[in-house]
C-alpha cells in the first residue's frame, strides 16, 4: 500500500499534474452558476407540481391542527402519558438492563 502511494505520487509529480494536488480553495464558484440554473429550471418547469403538493400538505396539516386544538388539553396530556408509558414498557421488554 505504501509502495503504491509512493509510485502514484512519483507519477503525478513526474507527469506535471501538480494541479491535481492543489486543494480547491473555493469550489463553489465553479458550480454556482450550474446549480442556480438547475434550480431555476426545476422551479419553472415543475412549479405547478410543487404547488399541488404544497396545497395538499396545507390542507392535511390544517385539519390536523384543527383536531389537536379541538381535543381538550387534559385528554391530550393523558394520551401522551399513556403512549409514552407503553413505548417505554415495550423498550424495557426488548432489551432489559
Amino acid at each position: 500500500m505504501i509502495l503504491a502511494t509512493i509510485v502514484l505520487s512519483t507519477m503525478i509529480h513526474g507527469a506535471g499534474f501538480e494541479f491535481a494536488l492543489d486543494f480547491p480553495i473555493d469550489p463553489s464558484k465553479e458550480i454556482e452558476g450550474f446549480l442556480d440554473d438547475s434550480v431555476d429550471w426545476i422551479v419553472i418547469n415543475f412549479g405547478d407540481f410543487f404547488d399541488a403538493i404544497s396545497d395538499a400538505l396545507k390542507v392535511v396539516l390544517g385539519k390536523l391542527r384543527d383536531l389537536l386544538v379541538w381535543i381538550p388539553w387534559p385528554v391530550m396530556m393523558a394520551l401522551v402519558f399513556i403512549i409514552g408509558w407503553k413505548v417505554a414498557s415495550l423498550k424495557s421488554l426488548r432489551c432489559p438492563l
